[in-house]
């Protein structure tokens, strides 16, 4: 079903204070896609995003993420696992997580130190075909809460036994830029990774959920699962703003 605009208050009562503080000092108001996606996402709904270049996809999903592990920071109950995994096919990935996720975070935890505020490090770290092996390693000892990754390099965590069992409770699953995968093998390749999360962990995580961000044009549609783990696929109409199950 196509997804419900949410009212500006609805997002606010959500919102950790120290992210809804930093949200504030960057931007005047919610956009179109984070009044539709943020709070299914954060009510752990599938959604499909479409919005143009510099619409706000990636920080629309990035939001709800950083604000439930902000939640945990403060509490100090984060754990030492996967929490989100964000796949994109961009070749300027770094720049772009840099300015929707490194940034923002280092700027929360900024007005954390400026309030006295004490909050636990929530580790980011990127792993793509030119991660080393001794950063490889380093990661397997301090395991990101978020990985950041491409379709190709996920296939290969996926095989990684050390690795995998980190996202044993992986509750985020990411896919950037679906346009630019869907009518190639990169795509099937992906898709294939997403199913295999799906087997592999839905089943020890009634939870976890798949969500797609993506500038999907007329003629391409969403495929992903729903909260009963079966088998969805999003209309050429649904493909044109929002779209949850």
């Amino acid at each position: 079903m196509n997804a419900k605009l949410r009212t500006k208050d609805e997002i606010l009562e959500i919102l950790d204070p120290l992210v809804k503080e930093w949200f504030f000092s960057k931007f005047r108001e919610f956009s179109e896609p984070q009044l539709y996606g943020v709070m299914p996402i954060w009510e752990r709904k599938n959604i499909l995003i479409s919005a143009p270049t510099g619409g706000t996809k990636t920080l629309t999903a990035f939001l709800s993420i950083l604000n439930y592990l902000i939640v945990l920071a403060r509490k100090n109950e984060l754990e030492e696992k996967i929490y989100a995994v964000y796949v994109s096919p961009l070749k300027a990935l770094n720049n772009d997580i840099a300015k929707n996720l490194k940034e923002p975070l280092a700027e929360i935890y900024e007005l954390a130190k400026k309030k006295g505020i004490e909050l636990q490090e929530i580790k980011v770290s990127v792993r793509t075909g030119d991660t080393t092996t001794q950063e490889r390693q380093k990661m397997l000892k301090k395991v990101p809460h978020i990985l950041i990754t491409t379709p190709e390099t996920i296939a290969i965590v996926l095989n990684s036994v050390k690795f995998a069992e980190k996202m044993n409770a992986l509750e985020f699953l990411i896919i950037d830029e679906i346009h630019a995968l869907a009518s190639n093998k990169r795509g099937v390749h992906l898709s294939l990774s997403v199913e295999r999360f799906a087997g592999r962990y839905y089943k020890r995580n009634e939870k976890q959920h798949v969500f797609f961000s993506a500038f999907i044009g007329r003629n391409c549609c969403g495929t992903g699962r729903d909260d009963n783990n079966n088998p969805f696929k999003a209309s050429r109409n649904a493909c044109d703003s929002g779209w949850s199950n």
